[in-house]
């Protein structure tokens, strides 16, 4: 027999054993939300299925029950997600309400029904790249998110699942190619992940059914599990109006991604990790041809009898190329303003970055788009693609070039640079230097101009433009980099809090909900600090959080400093130990030679720095050969080992080459993985034939269990956080190149990848390494947690010593500057408001005081008596609804201050959404008042704006805390009140609608040049 027979007696043998994978096809399926009779009904009237979930999310949360589902109110209920979703809570009469009429009917339930449209159609519109569809331009799908949370039944041994209401969201390639009514997430929460992710994996290895329907799980991440609709129905039957024949099988739906029979040679614990390629946030920007597609291998040093010997001698690793046709289509697609000659994405079954080819020949515009896949990057092995769909063949965007400037330091960052040879004195200047420099803005009040400028400070401060950009790229914000990797973004705009615009804001009243945005508003309105103290309150607390994020966090500006996407070196000129970076930006100081480049020795890193080598010092240097580069930082793939090898993990790195922290810094010599350090692990290194064969005789609750425990090993609780602080600990008290510091380091970021190596960390360890390590944590760690702030006493005995031999640490070392500096602003500021009297806004109470004036004069009192009278129950209805602000706003506040009281405040309510509840019963009065009809000049809004703020400043007179006496008028009535202060101005104010608004920021260049032409 030779070596093909074998491979094909090999394969039907896997093959059969794939077909035991039932996971649990032969149990009773867990029900989230069924009844047959309800099911059938709802089916043979042809609900759509964004309705019969909201029928059956109301079953779930117990609003109603399968009881209340009537053929009379199907009936009404007949029709489009976008028709009758948002109609189910008025049919029942009662229970959880859905999202904002608006919110929901365009961007969920119409979204819902353009999916519906493009199942039936089975031509894979979902999957992009098709142009418009049902009126959205460039449209793809799998952006309606379905959620469940899974909840600890009270008192018994068990579990249930709520269904929550869907969300617009991220879209990624499983949900566009299976369409988001097919893919069913549940949340956890991370403590019952940690205390029972065991029992939780048992429970979740089974079939779940909502309405029929059967979803089979197959990942977990980050206490979420995942999964997907099978064509397997529960008491219905297939429907082709519904599209149903179309589903695949979970067989069908395993070899879509990571066939076992073509992978079995994979760890299983890795092959199940592999569904992550297919969850990642992306878009999809260009479909190439199969025959353009191409696998490369990758540089090494060397190889021997064909295989690898050490992955740190892949030079190339993660990164291939497209031709410039590829780069510039990707370009166009995102409307980018300059060429991305470097992206993160996806494709077929591979994974990485992919860099412009440096062969001219590849420039061609007439070429198409070509791509070529390294084999790291390469992670799952498919069929030919010309035999597969088009998913496999269209290029997922996960990020554009990723560009910082400039970079910052944080607290094991900073902890290494200490530990090699940078003294502490140098980041102390960094720290005061970075906090003063953002600090002094918010303190100018005196300058030309000044109100711009503060303005503009508060912009810098808080991230203003930035959050702007993020939430009008909305879902796509990850692509243009405006959100962290994978993170849960834009959780406000696909619960509508943004609606309106770009800025989150209270409905009526037009108040920001951000702390930087009111101050800014109310800034351009033309208030003064010296005038409004509300004003001066608002830039305190800025001031104080500004500060939190150098003294508590540890997060230090650094000048000539970037963070940016890493490549290989695509021509070969760099030596060893080199790099090259250009910028599209000046980032360096505007009067040097070519400030856009880094020359001359600087410092590379990337997350996590737990041991003296994951910072290497190199030589930058320019080279003509790749000033097509740009934005990109760029690794010579010369030597031993690679470079990024030396760092820690992912696909950016960061340059510091501030000459104070890298002249002083010395290399430290590699520190290797402790040679005894995977006696810690238990290997559960089972190939996916191997793990076939094991449970191929084992009965079905078991062979269930079993490959559950692998599709759902995200769920087991790694301990990273626990070893992260374990470290941290013995870095203090030992030193950072102690032997057990350095176990622990690598303890770190073994657990970090133990899903996919199959190690799993044994119990005995783990459980010495807890009573040694644990407790007790520097001060340093401690006051950052809040202790000095909630007036909880440090107490000595609790607190981990540092020897004094060890001399001191450079975090303790900081923090005391830290809280000097911070103590010295906060009283420098203090004497900066010293002084400052509090007194009415004269043009705030000017439309009250007109009107009521008006309303003395005796013709006018006689003949509009009805308006006075009227004027009179608005009065009153404005100071109740102050005592009632002051009340519950300030009863919530309390409760928040109270460690042990219910986190959700006051009657249940989050603070906004009790503030927003007053605000609207504050405005309710006005639209059910007939002074809306009234013949006068009487404006109803300005009027109550103006009685509101002038009763709630009388009210603070002498009131020891005024904090809610200012607080109140412009809670409930801040656009007005703007609005009123800017008409009130020598240059009066500028009208535009909200929407608009939001777009215009403050010009840099511009206030710079004001300054300049004031000192002509």
């Amino acid at each position: 027999m030779d070596d093909d027979d074998e491979w094909d007696a090999e394969l039907t043998d896997l093959t059969e054993n794939v077909n035991l994978l039932d996971l649990g096809g032969k149990l009773e399926p867990f029900l989230i939300a069924h009844d047959r009779e309800a099911v059938i009904r709802m089916n043979k009237a042809n609900i759509a299925w964004g309705v019969q979930y909201e029928i059956a999310r109301g079953v779930s949360q117990k609003s109603w029950t399968w009881a209340d589902v009537t053929d009379e109110r199907l009936e009404m209920l007949q029709g489009s997600n976008l028709e009758k979703a948002p109609l189910v809570i008025d049919v029942f009469g009662k229970g959880p309400g859905t999202l904002e009429a608006f919110l929901q009917a365009e961007k969920i339930f119409g979204e819902l029904d353009r999916e519906q449209k493009a199942k039936l159609e089975n031509e894979g519109r979902g999957l992009g790249l098709r142009g418009a569809w049902e009126g959205v331009e460039d449209w793809y799908g799998g952006r309606v998110q379905q959620i469940a949370r899974l909840r600890k039944v009270p008192g018994v041994e068990g579990y249930s699942i709520m269904l929550d209401r869907m969300q617009h969201g991220k879209s990624n390639r499983v949900t566009r190619f299976f369409g988001s009514r097919s893919i069913l997430q549940i949340r956890i929460e991370e403590k019952l992940v940690r205390s029972q992710g065991t029992k939780i994996m048992e429970f979740l290895s089974r079939r779940q059914v909502i309405c029929g329907r059967i979803f089979y799980p197959f990942f977990a991440k980050e206490n979420k599990v995942y999964l997907v609709e099978c064509n397997e129905d529960l008491d219905r039957k297939t429907r082709i109006s519904e599209g149903d024949q179309y589903r695949i099988s979970w067989k069908g739906f395993i070899s879509w991604h990571n066939p076992m029979e073509l992978n079995r040679h994979q760890p299983i614990s890795k092959w199940s990790t592999r569904w992550a390629l297919v969850l990642s946030t992306s878009k999809p920007v260009l479909m190439f041809d199969p025959r353009n597609i191409f696998f490369i291998d990758d540089i090494c040093e060397h190889y021997a009898n064909g295989y690898l010997q050490s992955t740190e001698e892949i030079m190339t690793d993660g990164c291939g190329f497209m031709n410039w046709s590829a780069c510039r289509a990707i370009g166009i697609a995102m409307q980018s303003q300059i060429l991305p000659i470097v992206i993160q994405g996806r494709i077929a079954g591979a994974k990485g970055l992919w860099l412009l080819h440096p062969d001219a020949k590849h420039h061609d515009q007439s070429e198409p788009p070509m791509i070529w896949i390294r084999s790291s990057q390469n992670k799952i092995q498919l069929p030919p693609l010309e035999t597969l769909d088009r998913s496999h063949c269209i290029l997922d965007l996960v990020r554009l070039p990723r560009l910082t400037v400039p970079s910052a330091i944080n607290r094991q960052t900073i902890t290494n640079l200490s530990a090699n040879g940078v003294p502490d004195s140098a980041i102390e200047k960094l720290l005061e230097e970075g906090l003063l420099s953002e600090i002094e803005p918010l303190t100018n009040w005196t300058a030309i101009n000044f109100r711009a400028h503060l303005a503009k400070a508060i912009e810098n401060a808080g991230g203003l433009v930035g959050g702007r950009r993020g939430r009008q790229a909305g879902l796509e914000a990850r692509a243009f980099t405006y959100i962290p990797d994978e993170s849960d973004e834009n959780e406000d705009l696909r619960d509508g809090a943004y609606k309106d615009g770009l800025v989150d804001r209270y409905a009526e009243s037009g108040c920001p909900t951000n702390l930087y945005e009111v101050a800014r508003e109310l800034l351009l309105a033309g208030f003064s600090p010296l005038e409004l103290s509300l004003l001066r309150d608002k830039l305190k607390k800025i001031i104080e959080m500004v500060t939190r994020t150098y003294v508590d966090q540890y997060r230090i500006s650094v000048p000539y400093s970037v963070e940016a996407f890493i490549v290989p070196d695509p021509v070969g000129v760099l030596e060893e130990g080199e790099i090259f970076f250009r910028s599209s930006e000046r980032f360096g100081d505007e009067l040097s030679i070519d400030p856009t480049t880094f020359t001359g020795p600087v410092l590379v890193m990337r997350n996590p720095t737990m041991v003296a080598s994951d910072i290497q010092k190199v030589n930058a240097v320019s080279r003509d050969e790749l000033l097509s580069y740009v934005n990109v930082i760029v690794f010579s793939t010369k030597g031993s080992q690679s470079l990024a090898s030396y760092l820690g993990g992912g696909d950016t790195v960061t340059i510091l080459a501030d000459r104070s922290i890298v002249d002083t810094f010395k290399n430290a010599k590699t520190v290797r993985e402790p040679n005894d350090l995977r006696d810690n692990f238990q290997p559960e290194i089972e190939k996916v034939s191997a793990f076939c064969d094991r449970i191929s005789n084992m009965d079905d609750a078991t062979q269930a269990y079993e490959l559950g425990k692998k599709l759902l090993a995200g769920l087991s609780d790694s301990k990273v956080g626990m070893y992260s602080r374990f470290h941290e600990n013995v870095v203090y008290s030992r030193g950072y190149s102690d032997p057990e510091a350095i176990r622990l380091a690598y303890m770190f970021t073994t657990c970090l990848d133990a899903t996919k190596s199959g190690l799993r960390l044994k119990d005995d360890v783990y459980d010495k390494d807890h009573k040694r390590f644990f407790n007790p944590q520097p001060e340093y760690v401690l006051a950052k947690d809040g202790s000095e702030f909630s007036g909880i006493r440090i107490r000595p005995e609790n607190v981990r010593q540092r020897p004094r031999s060890l001399g001191p640490f450079i975090l303790d070392t900081l923090r005391k500057r830290g809280l000097k500096l911070q103590h010295d602003v906060l009283a420098r500021y203090n004497n900066l408001c010293n002084g400052l009297a509090e007194a009415h806004d004269v043009d705030l109470l000017k439309p009250y005081e007109r009107v009521m004036d008006w309303l003395k004069e005796p013709e006018n009192a006689t003949r509009h008596s009805s308006l006075s009278d009227e004027l009179f129950i608005l009065r009153q209805h404005i100071q109740e609804m102050y005592w009632k602000f002051k009340k519950e706003v300030s009863a919530y506040d309390f409760q928040k201050r109270n460690p042990g009281l219910d986190k959700e405040g006051h009657r249940g309510l989050s603070r906004r959404a009790l503030v927003q509840e007053i605000v609207t019963e504050f405005w309710n009065s006005a639209s059910g008042s007939k002074l809306k009809d009234s013949k006068t000049f009487l404006n109803p809004k300005e009027y109550m704006a103006s009685y509101a703020y002038q009763f709630s400043f009388s009210c603070g007179v002498g009131d020891r805390n005024k904090m809610y006496a200012k607080d109140f008028a412009f809670a409930v009535a801040h656009s007005e009140l703007c609005s009123i202060k800017a008409t009130a101005s020598e240059s009066g104010g500028f009208f535009a609608t909200r929407r608009l608004a939001d777009y215009l920021m403050l010009h840099g260049p511009l206030l710079k040049a004001s300054v300049k032409a004031a000192g002509n």
